[in-house]
């Protein structure tokens, strides 16, 4: 029954996810993936959204705590509301690390298992489909990702959407149109990256699925097409527009030198796992740029999808369904390359003369966004190749707020899955001709190519352990205005968010992953420069700072503060909890 069989294939990657990310499933409680970084402000956006929600009541685009008393635009970061708000009865019960945890997990199974049943629809394979969903939700790109972006993996709508794409061309209805706009719309509100990247894919997903053009354009194809402009609308526009009216007050807005610096190496798709131990030494002395910032240049496709896809790719005939898929697959490589072509970790140029130079600087020069490569290319004489990155920066409305391009790539692994699905469906097609094969050589076959497959992809990411600090406890029970730590090196630390959640106080500054830091960061940092100065200490008290807490472990230079400290008139020694003094200031 094909119920009783999903919900098998459902549990498999339950299963697999047990096994490929075991510390998550053991310790949900105290540890997370990665180091002290955006995992932190993720695991704080959880929380916030839990407390504006249910404690507060408000819309969660300000948060009065922060920045206190003046307050702070939570759009300067992500809010992902599609995977935070889901979360907040377990944000509630068991806290926001837990929710965190529980929906990076989540992340994985519906990844595979939406995969499973786009790929088994599309091929009318569940062995390929089975495959596609083992590749798919267990991607490099994904490995890469988990140490704290949770907006990166957060790649479960995307087969989803997909699937209902499928299903609305094959048969056209004003609910199912619906549908492609909802699951369209929880992709956007799992990442603005996201949001951006299905924006582009996903009409040219459509348009390549629905050929021949004629047959499908129907007006019922264009009712459809409505439905799912009006249901995408309502969801995503009440969290989208404080962010385009901060973009049109000057913010959320990056360089054309940001962009090129996330630039892909032609080959970095072909490359093994970085993150595997078996080729960890290979990558370091081979690769060195792949292996330090793997974080964003992990786009391997895996070895065993690109013989799969290579088997398509070699075939007499083509599914017609895959077309679609290729097309994606092509466009979204040539994106995450990024604006320009590089190889070997610089950008590839082509000589030209002076008169020539001078040519294609005047034609850059129109478009003052990219005046440093108008410079670079009279500066070297040489042009460097462009790709649609690069026009897509000039050209494409709100491109100019991403930074890393690279992430399109979960596009092109996905699309690879999704063709590697119907390598499979040949593969075992084959197996099954041959009069020697029994009917469980092609369980046999498909295991296999699942066991190469997680091989492959198994990733060793560190693990960091949460426990809150007995001086956030104490201070959760105490209420008495601000809480700031200082000196003002810890205000960059991104524990800070994590500390947040425990004591819930008003804090003297913002969210530390903040995409785009707002300017009182820099002034409040400036005046506390000098710390504890008369002046600094009259600033604490005009930003109702009630609690400092300094920790003198992992502060240089300590004895010399502390002398500073003891000096000073204006603050009021409290008490120590487990290493960290808590000063007041009355």
């Amino acid at each position: 029954m094909p119920l009783v069989r999903d919900g098998a294939v459902l549990a498999l990657y339950c299963a697999l996810t047990a096994i490929m990310v075991t510390p998550l499933v053991l310790h949900p409680v105290s540890l997370t993936a990665g180091w002290e970084g955006d995992n932190l402000f993720c695991i704080r956006q959880f929380w916030w959204m839990k407390r504006a929600i249910v404690d507060l009541r408000q819309l969660p685009f300000f948060d009065p705590s922060s920045y206190f008393p003046i307050g702070h635009n939570v759009v300067n970061g992500e809010l992902f509301p599609a995977t935070t708000i889901p979360a907040i009865p377990i944000t509630a019960l068991w806290g926001p690390v837990v929710a965190y945890n529980v929906t990076l997990l989540f992340t994985f199974v519906m990844t595979g298992f939406g995969t499973y049943i786009w790929v088994s629809r599309l091929t009318g394979s569940t062995e390929g489909g089975i495959v596609a969903g083992v590749i798919a939700a267990f991607l490099p790109y994904r490995f890469a990702h988990l140490p704290g972006h949770l907006h990166m993996v957060s790649t479960h709508w995307i087969p989803w959407s997909l699937y209902a794409v499928d299903r609305f061309v094959e048969g056209k209805s004003l609910a199912r149109g619906a549908a492609v706009g909802v699951t369209f719309a929880l992709v956007a509100l799992s990442s603005w990256y996201y949001a951006y990247a299905i924006g582009l894919m996903l009409p040219l997903y459509a348009v390549a699925r629905s050929r021949p053009w004629r047959e499908h354009w129907t007006m019922a194809w264009w009712r459809g097409v409505l439905a799912a402009g009006a249901a995408a609308a309502v969801m995503i526009l009440p969290f989208l527009v404080p962010y385009l009216r901060l973009r049109a007050a000057g913010g959320l807005t990056r360089t054309f030198d940001q962009m090129e610096t996330w630039s892909l190496n032609l080959y970095d798709f072909f490359l093994p796992n970085r993150l595997n131990p078996f080729w960890a030494d290979f990558m370091l002395q081979r690769f060195p740029q792949e292996a330090e910032s793997w974080v964003e240049r992990g786009v391997s496709l895996g070895y065993t999808a690109m013989a799969l896809t290579a088997v398509v790719i070699l075939a007499r005939r083509r599914p017609r369904a895959l077309q679609a898929a290729i097309a994606v697959a092509i466009v979204s490589f040539l994106i995450s390359l990024g604006p320009t072509l590089h190889s070997d970790d610089r950008q590839i140029v082509v000589p030209v003369s002076a008169s020539m130079a001078a040519l294609v600087a005047k034609g850059v020069g129109v478009f003052p966004s990219l005046a440093q490569l108008q410079a670079q290319v009279l500066a070297e004489r040489a042009v460097p190749i462009p790709l649609p990155a690069m026009f897509m920066f000039v050209f494409v409305p709100l491109t100019s707020g991403m930074r890393v391009m690279a992430r399109f790539g979960v596009w092109t692994g996905l699309m690879t899955a999704a063709i590697a699905g119907a390598g499979t469906q040949m593969v075992v097609a084959e197996v099954r001709r041959h009069s020697w094969s029994h009917r469980w050589v092609p369980a046999v076959v498909v295991s296999a190519l699942c066991v190469l497959v997680l091989a492959e992809s198994r990733s060793d990411v560190p693990a960091i352990r949460l426990e809150p600090r007995a001086a956030d406890v104490w201070l959760a029970q105490h209420p008495g205005g601000a809480v700031v730590e200082l000196p003002v090196e810890q205000i960059f630390r991104s524990a800070q968010d994590y500390y947040k959640t425990v004591h819930g106080h008003p804090t003297a500054f913002g969210p530390v992953g903040d995409g785009f830091m707002p300017a009182i960061l820099w002034e409040r940092r400036s005046a506390l420069v000098d710390f504890p100065s008369d002046a600094s200490i009259a600033a604490l008290r005009e930003w109702k700072v009630g609690y400092v807490l300094l920790t003198p472990a992992v502060i240089p230079g300590w004895d010399a503060l502390k002398a500073k400290l003891d000096a000073a008139p204006g603050l009021l020694f409290d008490r120590e909890l487990s290493g960290v003094l808590i000063y007041r200031v009355p």
